[in-house]
C-alpha cells in the first residue's frame, strides 16, 4: 500500500521553513561550539560541547563543564573554579588554581600544577610531563587509571 500526501504549492516554502528551524533547533540544544567560541557567559554553568578543532587558551573562571571529542585541543589552562571535562588535549602547561575543583576523564596533558587549596580528580587521563601537588595535600589530587611518563609528585595514584 503506497500513501500520497497532497500539499498546496505554497507549502513548500513553510515546510522548507520549519525543517530549517528544526535542524537550528537541534544545533542550539547541542551546544555545539567552533574553536574560538568558548566564552563563559553563565555565572553557574556553562556547558559546552567542542567540535574538534585547536581552542587556543583556556582560562576558567566560572562553573564549566566542556564536552570534547577526539582531535579536540587547548594550549595552556588555567582553572580557577569547578570544571568537569572530557576528552580535551592541553599542548601547553595547565594549572590547577586554589580553590578551584576539577574533574577530567580521558584527557591528555602536557604539565599540571597544582595549587594549594585546589582539588582535582583525574580519570583515564595520559600525561606526558610532570603533575606537581607539591604545594596541597596528597589528598586532593587523585588519579585513577591514570598514565604517566614522569612520576607525579605528591598525588593518590588509584590502578
Amino acid at each position: 500500500m503506497s500513501r500520497e500526501t497532497l500539499v498546496p504549492q505554497a507549502a513548500q516554502t513553510v515546510v522548507g521553513l520549519q525543517q530549517r528551524a528544526a535542524t537550528q533547533a537541534s544545533v542550539s540544544a547541542q551546544r555545539l561550539v567552533q574553536p574560538g567560541n568558548l566564552v563563559e557567559t553563565s555565572a553557574t554553568a556553562n556547558h559546552f560541547n567542542m567540535v574538534p578543532g585547536h581552542y587556543g587558551d583556556y582560562v576558567n573562571t566560572k562553573p564549566a563543564q566542556l564536552a570534547g571529542a577526539p582531535g579536540t585541543t587547548f594550549g595552556a589552562g588555567a582553572y580557577k573554579s569547578t570544571v568537569q571535562a572530557t576528552t580535551i588535549q592541553h599542548t601547553g602547561a595547565a594549572t590547577v588554581h586554589s580553590g578551584a575543583d576539577g574533574q577530567w576523564l580521558n584527557s591528555k596533558f602536557t604539565s599540571v600544577t597544582v595549587h594549594a587549596g585546589a582539588k582535582a580528580t583525574y580519570t583515564n587521563c595520559r600525561f606526558s610531563g610532570t603533575l606537581d601537588n607539591s604545594a596541597g595535600k596528597l589528598t586532593d589530587v587523585v588519579c585513577i587509571g591514570c598514565r604517566f611518563d614522569v612520576q607525579p609528585t605528591n598525588v593518590t595514584v588509584i590502578g
